[in-house]
């Protein structure tokens, strides 16, 4: 019997279901930095962004985090690709205007450094 690799179908649809628009498949090279926002201040999560926010409230908006009913954007942390990984980029769903996402399917490819509070 060989070990389950991947996500529930259910699981899938949610995250596809936090998207707006086309989703790209693409590859991170080692040494790209995204950032995370989260309760934190440490932690590691599926989704990551390029984007900034001078504020939690500018993060809990910009990326829609009202669906998560936990996650109030208190903390941001940097995230580095460590090895060649696919990753998933698009909209977010009713999030903020030219604001876009990644999903990361492998978390081990990636460090996630310690994040920093806003106050």
């Amino acid at each position: 019997m060989s070990p389950k690799v991947g996500w529930s179908e259910a699981k899938a649809w949610s995250y596809i279901n936090e998207f707006e628009g086309p989703i790209t498949a693409r590859i991170s090279r080692p040494g790209e930095i995204n950032l995370r926002y989260f309760n934190g201040p440490e932690g590691n999560g599926n989704f990551l962004t390029k984007s900034e926010f001078f504020s939690p409230v500018d993060a809990y908006r910009g990326l829609n985090l009202e669906l998560s009913r936990s996650n109030f954007a208190l903390s941001r942390q940097e995230v580095t690709t460590m090895e060649r990984s696919i990753v998933f980029e698009g909209g977010i769903k009713d999030g903020g205007s030219g604001v876009r996402q990644i999903l990361i399917p492998d978390k081990s490819n990636f460090q996630f450094g310690t994040g920093f509070r806003y106050y």
